[in-house]
């Protein structure tokens, strides 16, 4: 398999954003304005429920942006966003803002657009945006600097092959977050279930008085667990390997920090 060196630019264009009027930003709508914010810093496209911005203003048609776009962080809102992208998860939802580029021309002899965006994502990429930015308290880059980036690229189908194979493992990433999200959020009904509201398996037959069931104890958490409070080694005693000098972590009695605190204890 031969990969050869190329620049971005020889087969890609990237199309500025438009300036929305922050006059017209609301909390609901149908349109959402992008901006920085709405990437994930390792790459990806990143919703913001109850944070992202709807536009109620005219709309260019074409900064209304289609499932599949590929989407440039131009601007550094935080640390190591510069360059980031994201791919666009739904048709006429989100808008092209400024400080963000979009690629509206790949040349599909030169780039697998999948692949194309997992590129963007890779460390090789996004040094050199970052190396080539301006601007000092906030970075910024522009077309003209993606454009001198130099990838190593095989051929397009090997390309294809390469950007299924991670999408498969993206797809697969997200199923189990999901899932855990599922779980978690199981746990905690069920917590809420059980101590909060008292309806534990059998309650309908326990007698609660002032708000602890019959055969449940109150106790303090001192008397059930120790509480291990971190040391925090001065900054003189580190170097290149790490801290210089062994210390030992406080031990601190929660019990007696807070005497009051208590918590119900389940029946042995």
């Amino acid at each position: 398999m031969s990969w050869r060196e190329v620049s971005l630019g020889d087969g890609i264009h990237v199309k500025h954003g438009y300036a929305f009027k922050s006059r017209y930003f609301t909390d609901e709508g149908q349109h959402i304005v992008l901006t920085p914010g709405n990437f994930y810093e390792e790459g990806g496209f990143r919703g913001r429920p109850g944070k992202d911005r709807a536009y109620a203003g005219d709309i260019p048609e074409d900064f209304v942006l289609s499932e599949g776009d590929i989407i440039v962080a131009m601007t550094e809102q935080g640390p190591g966003l510069l360059g980031s992208s994201a791919l666009i998860p739904e048709d006429n939802r989100y808008l092209h803002n400024q400080r963000l580029g979009l690629l509206d021309e790949i040349d599909p002899k030169l780039f697998d657009k999948l692949f194309l965006y997992y590129l963007f994502n890779t460390r090789t990429v996004r040094h050199q945006i970052s190396a080539s930015a301006s601007g000092t308290k906030v970075r910024h880059t522009a077309p003209a600097r993606i454009y001198q980036v130099e990838v190593k690229i095989p051929d397009t189908q090997i390309q294809k092959k390469i950007a299924l194979t991670l999408k498969n493992y993206d797809d697969l990433i997200k199923n189990n977050r999901r899932r855990i999200q599922l779980l978690e959020e199981s746990a905690r009904l069920l917590y809420k279930e059980w101590f909060v509201y008292l309806r534990f398996p059998g309650h309908e037959h326990v007698t609660i008085h002032d708000g602890i069931p019959n055969g449940w104890t109150q106790e303090k958490l001192c008397d059930l667990a120790d509480i291990t409070m971190g040391q925090s080694p001065k900054s003189e005693y580190y170097n290149e390997d790490g801290v210089g000098l062994p210390f030992h972590q406080g031990v601190s009695n929660f019990g007696d920090r807070f005497p009051e605190h208590k918590i119900l204890a389940l029946p042995t």
